[in-house]
């Protein structure tokens, strides 16, 4: 009797007397070789090449299109104890051969750590190639908002297995599309847009080729800004930040209504609104769960300014320009009625103001703040306009009656006014603060010419 294992090459030495045999050769428990009745004559040495019925099995593994599945793995038993007798790594063709004893197999082929094929009991009876049908299908997936139903460009996917193991990853196209290939199994499908998880763990089974939309937590967030009286505000610049990576998410101007719509992702944000450069509205923190419209109050107020002269009587027709301190921008010229007053929809900050009376500067304040909680803010502002009382005199003290005064504005020589004296040779001008040249004219003849700063 002899009981030995062949070495690395395939062979081994048996010590045995002249004698018939029955010889068997066993690989991986499977009986490959059978000779009865071997006689044995020479004493001295003798070879016997065995071919034995070992045989190469090549695995062709296709998806549901046909296409080939790289990366998989194929694992072979013996069907009838379970041994697994060999396994293998498919390649970029989707092809592994394995040498494999004639006997009944059971296989199986894993990809992506899911099993995508299970055959048993085939029989391996020859050098073949075996085509391998594999459960591995293509899921066509679209995310979209909550409301509208719109696409997310360029969301991101991901697959987890419902033990947590993440198995594929996709990035949506323009329209929020993309096709994962995926083996055939129950998963847990997540979606991310700008940044934030949108869509978490949704379940989904996958049992062939598919479409599926996903309906995400991205919501539509409507401002409606008003001023401190409750009308609208257009053309204000409102934007959105993440307050944990400092991106805008978006920057938009409102429309004729004051209104402005953003889309956006669940989750934490700081909003602000500007009007004619100057902040109006600040919300930190705001948490976003829904599709929601919010009055939004900006500080926007009506500043009454009354301009008066030194008597405080109302200056009618003066030019009142606004600049702001913060642009340098004259964002509002008006006049003044005949109460002296003009009125000016400005937003909370800093202003110079210049009011010009018959072409002359009268009153100027470099830092006007603007603030407070009342929507109307009333100043009255004194300019520097003053009551000039004159009288014409001859060489004895006696007034001289209806004599002109001709008033300029030096020193450009600009005609100003006319004044007429009365019967007493005396009369008040009205004059802002300046330099003039007074020509006093009686009968057609100048009798006196004066220059006076105001």
């Amino acid at each position: 009797m002899f009981h030995g294992s062949t070495d690395t090459n395939g062979v081994a030495i048996g010590r045995l007397s002249a004698a018939g045999y029955d010889i068997y050769i066993s690989w991986k428990d499977v009986i490959v070789y059978e000779n009865y009745d071997y006689a044995l004559v020479n004493e001295s040495s003798e070879s016997l090449v065995a071919e034995c019925r070992v045989y190469y099995l090549t695995f062709a593994l296709r998806d549901a299109h046909d296409i080939s599945v790289a990366n998989a793995i194929l694992t072979v038993k013996l069907s009838l104890t379970g041994r697994i007798l060999d396994s293998g790594i498919t390649d970029a063709d989707g092809i592994c051969t394995l040498r494999l004893p004639a006997t009944d197999m059971d296989f199986t082929a894993a990809w992506k750590t899911v099993v995508v094929n299970e055959t048993e009991d085939y029989e391996i009876t020859s050098t073949a190639t075996l085509d391998v049908s594999c459960s591995i299908y293509y899921l066509h997936i679209k995310a979209v908002d909550s409301l509208a139903l719109r696409p997310l460009p360029y969301a991101s996917f991901s697959v987890y297995l419902v033990d947590g193991d993440l198995i594929a990853t996709g990035n949506g196209n323009i329209t929020g599309e993309c096709i994962i290939r995926l083996p055939a199994e129950s998963y847990l499908i997540y979606v991310s847009w700008q940044n934030t998880l949108v869509l978490e763990a949704h379940p989904y089974a996958l049992i062939g080729d598919d479409d599926l939309t996903l309906k995400c937590r991205v919501y539509y967030l409507t401002l409606e800004l008003v001023d401190l009286k409750d009308e609208s505000v257009p053309l204000a610049m409102v934007w959105i930040k993440d307050p944990r990576t400092g991106q805008i998410m978006e920057n938009i101007a409102t429309d004729d209504t004051g209104k402005v719509e953003f889309r956006l992702p669940v989750g934490i944000y700081d909003i602000y609104a500007s009007w004619y450069g100057h902040m109006v509205y600040t919300y930190i923190n705001y948490n976003l769960t829904g599709n929601i419209t919010e009055h939004i109050v900006c500080d926007i107020y009506y500043l009454h300014i009354n301009a008066v002269d030194s008597r405080e009587v109302p200056l009618a027709e003066a030019m009142i320009s606004i600049k702001s301190t913060v642009t340098g921008n004259t964002i509002g010229v008006g006049h003044s009625d005949n109460n002296g007053t003009a009125v000016f929809r400005l937003p909370r900050g800093g202003y110079s103001i210049t009011i010009i009376w018959r072409d002359s500067i009268v009153y100027s304040v470099e830092e006007y703040i603007l603030e407070g909680t009342n929507a109307d803010v009333i100043e009255t502002f004194r300019c520097w306009v003053y009551y000039i009382a004159t009288m014409v005199e001859d060489d004895k003290g006696i007034g001289v009656e209806e004599s002109t005064i001709i008033v300029y504005v030096m020193p450009q020589a600009m005609l100003f006014d006319t004044y007429t004296m009365d019967r007493n040779g005396t009369v008040t001008m009205h004059l802002p603060q300046g330099e003039y040249n007074f020509k006093v004219v009686w009968r057609n003849m100048v009798i006196n010419t004066t220059e006076y700063i105001v």
